[in-house]
């Protein structure tokens, strides 16, 4: 807060510090003085350290300018007040006074009783118009043509910014709540939690996943996933399957505790995992086009800039319309197959969710990861597509 506040000045800075009474004053002084005022030995690093407050800070530094000598003059220690110091080595110019509390309160009163505009506002009288009123008003009135960057984010990962565009996420778990008060049926105060309708902040809602602590407690008494967790959960078998055994249900299930014993899963987790899905899918066409893939690229994280005014409007029309943003993701999939097409896939395990309402959805997810590959490899991506896991439905990406 200190260095914000001494870096933003532009012609002048105006600090103000209060300490008690005089006796502490004195204390003050003497302990800011008693390092010497020798420019050839810098504050040893306990003096800093051993400040109460801002003002000691400063205290320390000034007791040791030329111009802060009223300082060096209220000092008891022998010397500090025949002391000098060279005006020329010093950049900055301070004017450093000591005044008692009591005479800025007379001095203030004084001028309440002399200002009849302080006076009028005081007993909440209508002041009388002045040629000033218009510039005043379009001081206080004045507002951004445009709110440019000052509500963009300057990072943002792929699924944030696939939440401005789409509904809410199944299975995200709202944290906020407000207290609701009425009467119980005794005639007492009865408080319920109720969550709140919008609870907004950069226009975005508030949604966290569930602690691990809660969602293990969960998993013990048997209340299953959320839909996120399910989602979370499938990518990571997913992504540590190996692609060189038999991929059945009694090979997959095999992998599933060894990644349990790995520590790659919880225990309780793998009975969560449905083996038939994963099976299905590595019958179909497209996972046989992975596993006889030249290259494969799981989990791929990335990290591009694109343009800001792309996601929110209100950039384009202001003078940071070429600014960016830095977006970055994780790709589920991408391989290259047998005949040397790139291909990217991405799992997606929604409940009741039919080919198009996910083509829609997940249409700006897949475009980044696409123009990700294209930026980071060279290379465009040749297919594109979603898989639904729970209905075995392969959507193409157009």
């Amino acid at each position: 807060i200190l260095y914000v506040a001494l870096t933003r000045a532009r012609e002048k800075l105006v600090l103000v510090g209060s300490v008690g009474d005089e006796t502490r004053f004195s204390k003050r002084v003497d302990s800011w003085c008693s390092h010497g005022i020798s420019l050839s030995r810098p504050l040893p690093d306990y003096a800093p350290l051993g400040a109460g407050c801002f003002l000691d800070w400063i205290g320390m530094a000034l007791s040791r300018h030329p111009d802060g000598e009223p300082i060096r003059k209220r000092a008891s220690l022998p010397g500090s007040s025949e002391a000098r110091v060279e005006p020329d080595s010093f950049a900055s110019r301070w004017d450093v006074r000591i005044v008692p509390g009591a005479k800025l309160l007379l001095h203030s009163m004084a001028q309440d009783g002399e200002d009849p505009i302080m006076d009028a506002v005081r007993e909440g009288r209508l002041l009388r118009e002045t040629r000033h009123r218009e510039a005043v008003e379009s001081i206080l009135g004045w507002a951004y043509d445009a709110r440019g960057l000052s509500d963009v984010p300057a990072k943002r990962s792929v699924t944030e910014l696939k939440h401005l565009f789409s509904e809410q996420d199944p299975g995200a778990v709202p944290i906020l709540y407000e207290r609701e008060q009425g009467a119980d049926d005794f005639g007492g105060v009865r408080q319920t939690d109720r969550l709140c309708k919008a609870v907004d902040y950069a226009q975005q809602k508030m949604f966290f996943r569930r602690p691990d602590f809660i969602t293990r407690r969960e998993h013990r008494q048997g209340r299953g996933l959320t839909g996120a967790e399910r989602g979370t959960l499938m990518h990571t078998v997913m992504q540590h399957l190996s692609m060189d055994g038999r991929l059945d249900v009694a090979d997959i299930r095999g992998q599933l505790a060894r990644m349990a014993e790995d520590g790659i899963l919880l225990a309780d987790q793998v009975s969560f995992v449905s083996v038939e899905d994963i099976e299905r899918f590595f019958r179909s066409q497209m996972g046989m086009r992975i596993r006889s893939a030249r290259a494969i690229y799981r989990e791929l994280p990335f990290s591009i800039m694109v343009s800001a005014k792309r996601f929110y409007p209100e950039v384009a029309t202001s003078q940071d319309s070429e600014a960016q943003i830095f977006v970055q993701g994780i790709i589920d999939v991408l391989f290259r197959d047998a005949d040397g097409k790139l291909v990217l896939l991405d799992y997606k395990t929604d409940k009741d969710l039919s080919p198009a309402r996910a083509a829609d959805r997940y249409r700006l997810q897949v475009e980044l990861y696409s123009e990700a590959v294209e930026k980071l490899l060279g290379e465009t991506v040749d297919e594109a597509y979603l898989y639904l896991v729970r209905s075995n439905a392969l959507v193409p990406m157009e």
